[in-house]
C-alpha cells in the first residue's frame, strides 16, 4: 500500500478517475453497485496515504457505481428486463444510453476531483475544514483571545426541569 501511494503521490487524479470510470463501467453493463462497499476497507487508507479523507473516497467508490446504474446501457438487470417488458429489443436507444452514461461519469468524475481539491491540489484535503495533521492546540493558537474566551467555554449542562404536578381527577 505504501508503495502504491509513493508511486501516486503527485497523479491522486489518475487514481480517482480511474476508479469511478471502471466502477461506472461495471456499474453500466452488470448493475455493480451494492458490491461496491467492500472496496472501501481497500481504498480508504491508500487515499488516506495520498492525503484525501473518507468523503473523498465513498464519493469515489459509491458516486461512481451509483453513476454506472443510473445511465445502465446494457445491464440485463434493469434494461433486459424492461426491454423484455416492453416488447422491444435490449438495444434501442443504445447510442442515447451511452452519451447519458458518458455525460454523467464525466460530470461525477469532476465533482469527486474538485471535491478532493484538483486542480487547486494545495491544502492537504479540501473537505476538511481543517487537516486532520494540525492539533487542536495548534488551532487554539490561532485565534484571536476574544475568540478564544467564547469557544473555549464549556458547553452548559442541560438539566431536566421539573414537571409541573399532575392533577388527579376523580
Amino acid at each position: 500500500m505504501a508503495a502504491l501511494a509513493n508511486r501516486l503521490s503527485n497523479h491522486g487524479w489518475r487514481l480517482i478517475t480511474a476508479v469511478m470510470v471502471l466502477f461506472s463501467l461495471l456499474g453500466t453493463t452488470v448493475g455493480f453497485s451494492v458490491e461496491t462497499l467492500g472496496f472501501d476497507a481497500l481504498f480508504v487508507p491508500l487515499m488516506a496515504a495520498l492525503g484525501h479523507d473518507r468523503l473523498v473516497t465513498a464519493a469515489m467508490i459509491i458516486v461512481g457505481s451509483a453513476i454506472g446504474v443510473m445511465a445502465a446501457t446494457v445491464n440485463p438487470f434493469s434494461i433486459g428486463v424492461a426491454a423484455g417488458e416492453a416488447g422491444v429489443g435490449i438495444g434501442e436507444g443504445i447510442l442515447l444510453r451511452l452519451i447519458l452514461w458518458v455525460l454523467l461519469t464525466a460530470m461525477a468524475v469532476a465533482w469527486a476531483l474538485l471535491l478532493a481539491g484538483y486542480p487547486w491540489r494545495r491544502m492537504p484535503c479540501s473537505t476538511q475544514a481543517r487537516s486532520t495533521r494540525m492539533s487542536w492546540t495548534d488551532e487554539r493558537k490561532r485565534r484571536s483571545p476574544s475568540q478564544r474566551a467564547i469557544v473555549d467555554q464549556p458547553a452548559p449542562i442541560a438539566r431536566p426541569s421539573a414537571a409541573p404536578p399532575v392533577e388527579k381527577s376523580t
